[in-house]
């Protein structure tokens, strides 16, 4: 994927915006970094493939292909590549953003919005100017504010009894206790726990478990670990299931990911000044 040239940054904007909506597409290396900054849009960023990494107000969020970081007008934040990424950067002028989440969250994207976003950066479309593409647009805003909401990639949840549980899961991803057995260490119905587990954190049990075992994939093989050890690891028995999992959530395969990373170690990581 290419990066549009010569389309205003909206580092470059001051006071009125000139333009309501507008998209930016480019390829970075994994370790490109994008200093601090806050901008007066809103902004959806969202890693059509790899892992991009968002740090908001000290909280870490996650983009991949699944899951779209919103950051609302001025909001300060900082990303990095975790690996080679294809991002896609939507800004959307005050006036739209009403129906858009009023705080930094995660949202998970429909079929509808990733085929507008990828539509919309194979064809190079800065800003919308034909009728058929602003039809296009109003129906991704109107996705977007319907979309799943995550405080996080990996919420820790505010239930005294759910961190107990994500905060030893997130130490060791590889801990294979089900929602049963933890019902069971902590005294509640399977039932009880899986609703509490939902409600503090947004996310199933299961679909947590998915995300933690990821982001541990994800720094074994940027350590160089092969794919086999990283699925033992990680609790599977047959690799192939592992890598199942890893293309469902990031998009790539384990030893694509791995590929990448090594390749990147050679070159090194740049940093890149405005998003």
């Amino acid at each position: 994927m290419n990066g549009q040239e010569g389309v205003m940054k909206p580092s470059e904007l001051t006071g009125e915006i000139p333009i309501s909506i507008w998209f930016r597409n480019k390829s970075w290396p994994a370790g490109t970094q994008f200093p601090l900054q806050a901008l007066p849009w809103g902004k959806l960023m969202y890693s059509m493939k790899g892992l991009a990494e968002i740090n908001i107000e000290n909280n870490i969020y996650l983009s991949t292909p699944e899951y779209a970081i919103w950051l609302p007008v001025n909001t300060e934040h900082e990303s990095v590549a975790k690996s080679a990424i294809d991002y896609v950067i939507l800004h959307v002028s005050p006036s739209l953003c009403q129906s858009l989440p009023s705080r930094p969250q995660t949202l998970r994207l429909n079929k509808i919005v990733k085929a507008v976003l990828a539509d919309f950066s194979e064809r190079l479309i800065g800003y919308p100017h034909t009728p058929q593409d602003q039809t296009l647009v109003t129906a991704l805003l109107e996705q977007l504010a319907l979309s799943e909401r995550f405080d996080s990639y990996l919420p820790l949840g505010s239930d005294d009894v759910v961190k107990i549980m994500t905060e030893k899961m997130s130490a060791a991803p590889h801990d294979l206790n089900t929602l049963t057995q933890w019902s069971g260490m902590l005294g509640l119905s399977e039932r009880t726990l899986s609703r509490r587990f939902l409600a503090a954190t947004g996310i199933s049990f299961n679909e947590w478990k998915l995300r933690s075992k990821t982001l541990m994939a994800m720094t074994l093989l940027q350590e160089g670990k092969a794919v086999k050890y990283v699925a033992s690891t990680l609790g599977y028995n047959d690799p192939s299931a592992f890598i199942a999992m890893f293309r469902r959530q990031t998009g790539q395969s384990p030893s694509g990911f791995l590929a990448v990373s090594h390749g990147t170690a050679k070159t090194g990581s740049g940093i890149m000044h405005g998003d």
